[in-house]
């Protein structure tokens, strides 16, 4: 028989009720329980509440992932075009220098920088691991920074300047996006709690 007729507090969760109610409407424990129904609701809020704290730090990291990823984005298209437009703008002996990673100049291994660029945009689409093909790109950045930029001629060196453009826009870019995406995974982290 139900005959409480003030506000009252749930044993198992500490959620406030009406003095109508005749269970919490939190975890559904009746209102006047007994020491093994109290129990016997306890677990079933605390899993809810755990769940739900989940699922708010699985939403938190999707949307930074989302924003680090959109970011990423822009960078990676705008060092695709910078590669591409060291090839359109640059004369026939430059541009065989550029399809063919400058295999002419001497005293530089800039020459198999290529590969790993191309190997980078490839693995490097947005919406993957964002530390799948950080090797890559930093390996065709270091070989470019070999190039002996004193020895071109100014004409030269706006397809030169924008090839280089396109590893520093990569790697600036994957850099960026793993630091967001690390920062996100250890708010979750935190949120989540332990296993």
């Amino acid at each position: 028989m139900h005959d409480i007729t003030y506000d009252w507090q749930c044993l198992a969760c500490a959620s406030d009720n009406a003095a109508e109610a005749t269970a919490c409407a939190q975890c559904g424990c009746p209102a006047r329980a007994t020491a093994s129904e109290i129990q016997r609701f306890r677990p079933g809020h605390a899993q809810a509440v755990e769940a739900h704290r989940r699922h708010l730090a699985a939403g938190k990291v999707a949307a930074a992932a989302a924003l680090a990823a959109s970011r990423y984005r822009y960078l990676y298209w705008a060092s695709v075009a910078s590669f591409v437009f060291s090839l359109v703008v640059a004369n026939f002996s430059g541009l065989v220098m550029l399809a063919f990673g400058w295999m002419f100049l001497d005293h530089s291994v800039a020459w198999i920088a290529n590969p790993f660029l191309i190997l980078a945009f490839s693995t490097g689409r947005p919406g993957g691991d964002p530390g799948a093909w950080r090797w890559p790109a930093w390996t065709a950045l270091a070989m470019m920074c070999t190039l002996p930029l004193w020895e071109f001629k100014a004409s030269e060196l706006p397809p030169v300047l924008a090839w280089l453009a396109s590893a520093v826009l990569l790697v600036i870019g994957i850099e960026l996006y793993r630091r967001a995406y690390r920062k996100a995974l250890a708010q979750v982290q935190q949120c989540a709690g332990p296993d």
